[in-house]
């Protein structure tokens, strides 16, 4: 995980942050990036390209939120919106509180070593 980004102030829930900026890549070429801060950007089901914050030149601040441990510790989502990718927050942030996201299973399973099993707050019981 890299330093994250942590707030200094009351964020309610439902506030926006973005736009996720960076490179636009067509195609993903296996030595441009490892792809650890690319978005797919769908279009009619399908990839349309690939936002690519991999570079600090072309990205901006959101590219250091990190990924939470667990879905129990993740505040925001990222959600689509034409073109570009917004952060949202689920829950109300307190001061001093890191921000978190989650992204994705294909990291979640290969760098958290986090199952498809998890645990959620209003179900006493466990999804498979």
């Amino acid at each position: 995980a890299g330093s994250g980004v942590f707030t200094d102030v009351f964020i309610p829930a439902g506030v926006y942050f973005g736009p996720y900026d960076g490179d636009i890549i067509y195609r993903w070429a296996n030595n441009y990036n490892d792809g650890e801060y690319a978005f797919n950007i769908y279009k009619h089901g399908r990839i349309l390209f690939y936002r690519d914050a991999g570079s600090l030149d072309m990205s901006n601040w959101t590219r250091f939120i990190n990924c939470g441990r667990d879905f129990m510790e993740v505040n925001l989502e990222a959600m689509q919106c034409r073109e570009h990718v917004y952060l949202r927050t689920i829950q109300d942030i307190k001061p001093g509180s890191e921000l978190l996201f989650f992204y994705g299973w294909s990291y979640a399973e290969n760098t958290l070593n986090m199952k498809k099993d998890f645990f959620c707050k209003g179900f006493n019981g466990t999804f498979h």
